[in-house]
């Protein structure tokens, strides 16, 4: 995709596009409520043994730059909502280094960390 977000679409070049009833009605409820968390789907898991962080970025990275749907965000155009695909600007993943952190309480302070991000 080009940076400039525009996309083919029957021979016409697009770069917004109509929201269906149910981004619609997504869309409405965030107006009510723009803050809430409610409709993001967060998990978290433990990972045992060495992991290849820079793999995992990697292919993060490629599923989001495949994926519009990841990359489709909802504006306001002119007073009425649209949908835009951005463009793949890139992936980096947040890391926090608990090595500080008394052994004993890292796993505490893990699990805070993680609850604090989901409400993000």
């Amino acid at each position: 995709m080009n940076e400039s977000a525009h996309w083919n679409v029957n021979g016409q070049q697009k770069e917004y596009f109509p929201l269906s009833f149910a981004q619609q009605r997504l869309w409405f409820i965030y107006q009510l409520d723009p803050k809430s968390s409610a409709y993001n789907i967060t998990q978290h898991m433990r990972i045992k043994g060495n992991l290849n962080t820079t793999a995992l970025e990697q292919s993060i990275g490629e599923i989001i730059r495949r994926h519009d749907i990841i990359r489709t965000v909802f504006i306001d155009k002119n007073g009425e909502p649209v949908q835009r695909i951005t463009p793949n600007s890139g992936f980096k993943m947040k890391r926090t280094d608990l090595g500080s952190v008394p052994e004993e309480l890292r796993e505490a302070k893990a699990r805070k960390l993680a609850g604090e991000e989901a409400l993000r």
